[in-house]
């Protein structure tokens, strides 16, 4: 599995990272099974999030209070969504970490994500707790999801570690994020910057981008893979899949990952199959006729 160094994160890691919102679907024999393959292969980062509910799950399937098992393992965890608000207040988040690193049943979150900017942030507060949970150790690094590059700038202002990763949507059919620098000055819609030149600021910045849902359009609209509603875009997929021998999955992914910046897919799926397919899109480079071949077919175009 290809590695690569994300942001200013002192480590490395794998460019497919493993989503677990899905996993409460599974029994603990088959989350256990599930785990050890994509570990197996390489993919040893796993996504989770407090709002997923499956952070007790996941854990009751590992030994992580084996420092040496622990080592080999990266566990990022989002914060801040509630049942119907977000919530990245300084007493919020404090009281949150301790309730995650108990479900988690470990002493540290290798990274710390803001799961959605929240309006009603006090900026300096937030920096504070975020620093806090630092220092006490139990955060090794904190990124951000879904948020703009002002957005980060206001966070970095009144933080003094650096943000190292932010999560984004991105995939063949809702590819705003890297669009619109292919429309500079011109009147095509896809000009419009929509999210503050954010994907442009992260490689400034060297902020690591994690994508998800990269087999999804819409919002959770179901995937893209196979729909009727995607022809000309399946068509390519299946004809550079078949030139070589992988499935439509990995090829979506290897079209995410041939981006020159230090991407990383997160997966949603809990098939081992599809997981397999998906991890095999970590060495995968697409030539620039596929890669521009694929943008077109799923209805984008070049002015």
């Amino acid at each position: 599995m290809k590695q690569m160094r994300v942001g200013g994160f002192a480590g490395y890691g794998p460019n497919i990272i493993v989503g677990c919102m899905r996993i409460g679907d599974l029994s603990k024999s088959e989350l256990e099974t599930f785990i050890k393959t994509a570990m197996d292969l390489g993919a040893n980062s796993f996504d989770q999030a407090d709002i997923y509910g499956t952070e007790e799950h996941f854990a009751s399937c590992l030994d992580l209070k084996n420092a040496a098992f622990r080592d080999k393992i990266i566990i990022q965890s989002k914060i801040g969504i509630c049942d119907d608000y977000y919530d990245l207040s300084h007493g919020y988040l404090v009281k949150s970490v301790d309730a995650m690193l108990k479900r988690l049943r470990t002493d540290y979150i290798d990274t710390l994500l803001l799961h959605r900017p929240d309006i009603l942030t006090d900026w300096e507060r937030l920096g504070d707790a975020l620093d806090h949970l630092a220092r006490c150790g139990k955060i090794s690094e904190i990124g951000v999801s879904n948020f703009n590059s002002s957005q980060i700038e206001l966070l970095q202002k009144h933080m003094t570690r650096l943000v190292h990763v932010n999560q984004l949507q991105l995939s063949l059919t809702n590819c705003s994020l890297i669009k619109q620098n292919m429309h500079t000055n011109t009147e095509a819609a896809d000009a419009l910057m929509r999210d503050d030149g954010i994907y442009n600021y992260c490689l400034v910045n060297k902020i690591g981008i994690q994508t998800w849902s990269p087999l999804q359009y819409g919002t959770f609209s179901g995937t893209f893979i196979g729909n009727k509603k995607f022809k000309e875009l399946n068509k390519k997929l299946n004809e550079i899949a078949e030139k070589y021998s992988v499935s439509p999955n990995t090829v979506a992914l290897a079209w995410i990952l041939t981006i020159p910046k230090d991407m990383q897919v997160i997966t949603g799926t809990t098939n081992l199959t599809r997981l397999k397919e998906c991890i095999q899109a970590s060495e995968m480079v697409l030539t620039r006729e596929e890669w521009y071949g694929l943008y077109k077919a799923a209805g984008n175009f070049l002015p």
